[in-house]
């Protein structure tokens, strides 16, 4: 069985790759309860990384734009630094 960081990983990515999943699915994907998946929506969503809504998980697509924006940011900052 996965531990809850590296089942909490792996929703934000299926999340992603699928656009949105039931609690249903997660819970038989990962063979736990339906609690311990809305345990783990509950840190995502408080992280900013999921929105929930009626039984289903989307990714928050503000954290996608910080994600693809963070890299060049890094990148100018090292090379005007240097």
């Amino acid at each position: 069985m996965k531990s809850a960081i590296e089942r909490r990983m792996e929703i934000a990515n299926l999340v992603g790759v699928r656009g949105k999943v039931s609690v249903g699915d997660l819970a038989e994907y990962f063979g736990v309860s339906g609690a311990t998946i809305r345990t783990d929506l509950r840190f995502l969503e408080s992280m900013g990384h999921i929105v929930r809504s009626n039984g289903y998980v989307i990714l928050n697509k503000g954290v996608i734009a910080n994600f693809s924006a963070e890299p060049r940011s890094r990148k100018e900052t090292v090379v005007v630094g240097h």
